[in-house]
């Protein structure tokens, strides 16, 4: 399980916004650095290209993407949330995606390591997979598979863990 501490958003790191919660305003007061995990539900089998990567093939069900945002976790969870952008970050390929909606949002401190560390205790959890080899991984030095974990569907308890 992970240690997730569930505050508030007026304490802006440390803390859970959920889908209900999630809009431009509650993003505003979360300027600082920080790293952050998108919660994502693929609703449907899809076939992406992610930049360099190639055409991949997503299953339905749960994913949990984990990055960081060393300018600024707003403009970060920002752009992610839009749906015109440029895209710039294998993220940016799976989250324009119709099928693709992020449910929930995790934010943490800025700390040397902090985004591996995060990282490694979501693929840490039962029933875990590497959704893609390198994806949001390519400058990683903690030897993370991948930034991106994938859940599938009727994955014991992880649905009710995150959204």
């Amino acid at each position: 399980m992970i240690d997730i501490p569930n505050l508030s958003v007026k304490r802006p790191l440390g803390t859970e916004i959920s889908a209900r919660r999630i809009a431009t305003r509650e993003l505003q007061s979360v300027s600082q650095a920080g790293c952050y995990s998108l919660v994502i539900e693929l609703k449907q089998r899809k076939k992406i290209q992610v930049g360099k990567l190639g055409k991949v093939e997503f299953q339905p069900g749960l994913y949990i993407y984990t990055g960081s945002a060393m300018g600024g976790l707003r403009a970060r969870l920002l752009r992610h949330l839009s749906g015109t952008k440029k895209m710039r970050w294998h993220i940016d390929h799976f989250l324009n995606a119709e099928q693709a909606s992020v449910k929930k949002i995790f934010l943490y401190p800025a700390a040397p390591g902090q985004e591996c560390r995060q990282n490694q205790k979501i693929a840490s959890i039962r029933g875990a997979l590497c959704a893609l080899r390198k994806f949001g991984a390519s400058d990683c030095n903690s030897r993370c598979r991948s930034h991106l974990i994938f859940f599938p569907r009727g994955a014991m308890g992880v649905r009710e863990q995150f959204v």
